[in-house]
């Protein structure tokens, strides 16, 4: 049982199954619960990825109703201006990070080193250890994007819980400071819970065939770990400490994952997408929080 930030009603979580959590390490077995799809909990996680999907849709709905377009272009310039270096940072030195790591981790003379029966089988090893490079490599410029923009999803933040709320607006730089701090720390903690789920990827992934689906977790993880903080900023707006947020997210982790997915998806349109995606990302995680209210 877990009561909902800002409300007073319960609501029940089954905990994942353990007859197999003796066999792995405990690391392995969360990554392990991001592959798995055959399971009531994930059935719960489709469902939350699916409110986070509305969430999205009312809030369009919600800046076109009340005209709130001048939220959107001040921050969606300054996050296309940024995201846009972000990308040309990418593209130029993408290959050679990657190549870099594995490099260096001796991946790839271990792979060379097999019989020729075992390297055919390991060759799409390699291919999946440079997705999940480049996968981590690109949440490494997201998180940068994270800590330069905190005060400016923190105000966004504040104003739209105030606009939805009727509550009066009112913001000092006290205010902002404390937001972007518990921002910072929750970005800075994040970062490392996912340096440890890739390195138990990038292990995963010398496994042949089970290895295969290792890139799909990254991008699940990835997708995790990018809506955290804005739902983390929603639960805060409701008065939730940082440590009961963390549990709460974490028991709903599709809410999360679902943030973080239609982000991507929007930024994939170039420059319009890359504007409007910043507001409509903390717009959707505010109205998230209240539609487990209902």
């Amino acid at each position: 049982m877990f009561l909902l930030p800002g409300s007073t009603r319960l609501a029940t979580i089954r905990q994942p199954a353990t007859v197999f959590k003796p066999l792995v390490s405990l690391w392995v077995w969360r990554v392990m619960s991001f592959c798995c799809i055959f399971t009531q909990e994930n059935q719960l996680l489709l469902k939350e990825i699916i409110i986070a999907l509305r969430s999205y849709i009312h809030a369009h709905r919600l800046i076109r109703q009340n005209g709130s377009w001048k939220w959107i272009w001040i921050p969606g310039l300054i996050y296309a201006l940024f995201f846009s270096a972000c990308l040309y940072i990418f593209y130029t030195t993408s290959g050679q990070f990657s190549d870099y790591i594995i490099k260096h981790t001796y991946i790839k003379e271990w792979l060379q080193s097999t019989n020729q029966f075992l390297s055919f089988l390991f060759v799409t090893s390699a291919v999946m250890i440079h997705l999940l490079v480049l996968i981590f490599y690109f949440s490494l410029l997201r998180m940068l994007y994270q800590l330069v923009c905190a005060p400016l999803i923190s105000y966004l933040s504040r104003r739209i819980h105030a606009h939805a709320t009727g509550a009066p607006m009112f913001v000092s730089a006290r205010m902002l400071m404390q937001d972007s701090g518990r921002f910072w720390m929750v970005v800075l903690k994040n970062a490392v819970w996912q340096t440890v789920y890739f390195i138990v990827l990038i292990v995963i992934s010398l496994i042949p065939v089970v290895g295969w689906v290792t890139p799909l977790a990254g991008l699940l993880a990835e997708c995790y770990y990018s809506g955290y903080p804005r739902m983390d900023l929603a639960c805060k707006r409701r008065g939730t400490g940082m440590s009961k947020a963390a549990h709460f997210i974490s028991l709903h982790k599709g809410l999360a994952i679902g943030n973080g997915m239609v982000f991507y998806l929007i930024i994939i349109v170039p420059i319009a997408g890359w504007i409007v995606a910043p507001v409509y990302s903390v717009v959707a995680a505010t109205l998230t929080a209240g539609y487990l209210d209902d």
